[in-house]
């Protein structure tokens, strides 16, 4: 549906239509490598655990896909996200290694968490649209 708002027609998105369907899928397939990337960074912490620089990156990466979890209305990935986007933030304000390691094993976790909740939203979307992420 187009309407006019000064001399541009702006879209209106409806659920269950082809753009919605085809912005679902491109954030399923987006978030989904950035938690592969995050996993890594996980990885690198390992190694590398004050490292505030990767910490930084994990929070924007969990902070885009609550973002996007909220506008597209995916409530429990949006939730999972925020208490990820939480736990690193403690990580980095955590006053001693034990404290930042169990705030990065919490962050770990919560990573795990997006699986199921991950694939329960995939089935929102039609498969004959494009190919979803495994």
């Amino acid at each position: 549906m187009a309407t006019e708002r000064g001399t541009e027609p702006v879209r209106t998105l409806r659920e269950g239509s082809s753009d919605v369907d085809e912005i679902v899928n491109e954030f399923l397939v987006e978030s989904h490598e950035m938690l592969d990337e995050i996993d890594q960074s996980l990885v690198s912490l390992d190694e590398r655990p004050d490292d505030t620089r990767v910490l930084e990156g994990i929070f924007r990466g969990l902070h885009t896909i609550k973002g996007t979890c909220g506008f597209l209305g995916f409530d429990r990935l949006e939730k999972v996200a925020h208490a990820g986007e939480n736990r690193s933030a403690c990580c980095e304000t955590a006053s001693s290694s034990a404290l930042r390691g169990r705030h990065r094993r919490a962050l770990l976790a919560t990573i795990d968490a997006f699986a199921p909740a991950w694939q329960r939203s995939k089935k929102r979307v039609p498969t004959n649209r494009r190919t979803t992420p495994s």
